[in-house]
């Protein structure tokens, strides 16, 4: 009946709020690489295990990363700043970074805003 399927949607979001909250755990990990000044440190931490608590703490994570990474507070990221963060977060790119920044840059205006470095990262993530 109607209550099983409920409790399988229950079941299934469940699991999709636990891989989320591992995910963003190592997220978070991962970005705070490099960052040795606590106050630009965000520590994600969600009121609940529902799916909007998690997204809205790994978007703060990300917007967070994003101004550390913003050097001139511009709200834009040149690939200069990126390519300097990375390589002190122990990342090597090289070319491939400069290909995947052109990728992402859609106004072709040679920075990054916020929705074009979560382009990136998405880009990144499923390469």
């Amino acid at each position: 009946g109607k209550g099983k399927g409920r409790a399988e949607k229950a079941a299934r979001m469940a699991a999709i709020g636990a891989y989320l909250q591992n995910k963003m755990q190592r997220a978070q990990n991962m970005l705070q690489k490099g960052v040795n000044d606590p106050s630009k440190n965000y520590v994600a931490s969600p009121k609940d295990g529902s799916l909007a608590s998690l997204l809205h703490e790994a978007f703060k994570v990300l917007e967070m990363r994003f101004a550390n990474f913003d050097h001139d507070n511009a709200e834009t990221l040149m690939f200069k700043e990126l390519e300097r963060e990375l390589s002190m977060m122990g990342f090597r790119y090289g070319e491939n970074l400069a290909q995947m920044f052109k990728q992402v840059d859609f106004d072709g205006n040679g920075t990054l805003d916020f929705s074009e470095f979560l382009a990136l990262l998405y880009l990144w993530a499923v390469r």
